[in-house]
Order: structure tokens, then sequence, then C-alpha cells
């Protein structure tokens, strides 16, 4: 079977919306932000053309995963063995999530299969996005692609793995994928949330620092609401 051909998009995860009108001021400086600093020729990363998605995958393998029943109903859980998960879901989801084009704010097939994933086992579900992160550190795109997908839940919800990711992409080399990071702070909004960005020492980059003070800003304000 041929390959499906996917036009070309442009890729807007790790954007921060929250903070748009802040970044559009700081037009002299890098940013994440595409309205701003955008450029197609010279940011190719950003453009998917031919992702060489085969029509069998997607018409069998994605019909057999999404049309399944879950191995949970209700509070009756029964999962399925880790070996049989993975099988039947991580070349799918890591296919999926390399080849489909996040946009901000919206679901895609990626973030729908990762659901899935982890309303029938969360701990294999995410046993599949920690090894992907770990043998993709170095792809940036990849690596923001996986924050977005955390960016669905909740602090407590993928506790605590969604915790370590974050705070292991500050490190990244990619200013891009700590902003990403910084962006789950942002979602989280609550007192651990705070708690857990005092402890990281502030960046060094202005735009990232500038982020992160205004996350912070943003948290505290958040926590005193909150606790009145």
């Amino acid at each position: 079977m041929g390959a499906i051909e996917i036009e070309q998009g442009i890729d807007y995860i790790g954007l921060a919306s929250d903070f748009e009108r802040f970044f559009i001021e700081r037009s002299s400086s890098k940013s994440d932000n595409f309205l701003q600093d955008y450029d197609a020729k010279r940011q190719k990363y950003l453009n998917w053309i031919s992702l060489g998605v085969t029509e069998d995958f997607a018409s069998t393998q994605l019909s057999a995963i999404f049309d399944q029943p879950s191995f949970c109903s209700g509070s009756n859980i029964r999962p399925i063995s880790t070996d049989s998960f993975d099988k039947k879901y991580k070349d799918a989801f890591i296919g999926i999530l390399k080849a489909t084009i996040f946009e901000l704010g919206e679901d895609n097939l990626a973030t729908e299969l990762f659901s899935k994933m982890v309303k029938e086992n969360k701990d294999a579900a995410m046993s599949i996005i920690n090894s992907l992160f770990i043998e993709s550190f170095s792809e940036e795109l990849t690596c923001v692609k996986i924050l977005s997908v955390l960016n669905d839940y909740s602090y407590d919800e993928l506790y605590p793995f969604s915790q370590t990711i974050a705070l292991a992409c500050l490190s990244n080399q990619s200013s891009r994928v700590k902003s990403a990071a910084f962006n789950l702070f942002a979602h989280w909004g609550n007192r651990r949330a705070l708690e857990l960005l005092l402890s990281i020492e502030p960046p060094t980059e202005d735009w990232i620092k500038m982020k992160y003070y205004k996350i912070k800003q943003s948290l505290e304000g958040q926590c005193s609401m909150q606790e009145r």
C-alpha cells in the first residue's frame, strides 16, 4: 500500500499562549512564539511534509486500537500485562506521536491514543513514554511533543512521572524544550507546582528567565487566591 501524504504544516507545539503578548513585546529576543520569530526557511524542523504513515497502518492498526473496548469499566479495572500492553500500543504510539502535527490547545490522534492508554494501564503507558523520552532526549521536537501530551493532565494524575520529565527537560540544551517544560508548571497551577518551581535555579537565558519569573508570579497569585 502507498504512503499517506500529509500536507505541509507548521508545528506550534511548545508555544506559550498565556504569555503571547508578553513575548511579542520582546521582538528583539529569541522566543518560542511563532507569531514573532517563526521563519519557515530557517526553522525547517517545524515543518512536516511526507510522514510515511502507511494506509495499512492507518486503516488496520489504528482502527483496531480505537475500536477495541477498554479493559476497564468503572471501578473494575483489569489491566493487561505490560508485555501485551507494549505489543498493543508501543510502536503505534511512537509512530503516531512522531508523525502528528501538534497545534496548541487542540487534541489530536496522539493525545487521544495516550488517553486511552492511561485509562487502560497508567503505569505501562508511562513506561512507554518514559522510555521514548530517554531515547529521544536529544530530539527537540519529540521532547516538546511529549511535554505537550503531558500538558493534558493535572499535577496528580501522572505524578511523579510528569514532574520527573519536566525537571529533566530543564537541563536540555534546547530553549524550546525548556520553555515547553515550564508550560507544565503554569498548567498545573497549584501550591506543589509553585514549590517545585521555587526549588529550581532560575534560568540564565533572558527570555526563559522572564518566563520563569512570569510563571512564578502567576502561580503565587493563584495560590494566594486558592488559599484565602
